[in-house]
């Protein structure tokens, strides 16, 4: 990510000054997801009356640069939020089903 440098400087009235500075890296870095949608049994990216139950079931895996606080949203093709909310410790250690 940028380094982003911040400099302080103080100045008396008889023109002693003192500065103090301080940097720090930008997390320019995407969380990484992966969504498996686990009744696709035979993994052949179609699903069948007998893969499907009614409901789809899916396993999300959080990767790197995820971070308890940050946000999930899982939506299917309409649009509708299937889950939106907080990522916890939990999920970071064993996913979301």
């Amino acid at each position: 990510g940028d380094t982003l440098t911040l400099t302080a400087t103080v100045t008396d009235p008889a023109g002693n000054s003192n500065e103090s500075s301080d940097s720090v890296t930008v997390d320019t870095s995407a969380p990484t997801v992966t969504l498996t949608i686990t009744e696709d049994a035979n993994d052949d990216g179609l699903l069948s009356k007998a893969e499907l139950d009614g409901k789809v079931n899916y396993q999300v895996e959080l990767g790197a640069g995820t971070a308890v606080g940050d946000t999930l949203v899982i939506t299917d093709q309409d649009g509708n939020e299937l889950f939106n909310g907080k990522i916890t410790q939990a999920m970071l250690d064993n996913g979301l089903a």
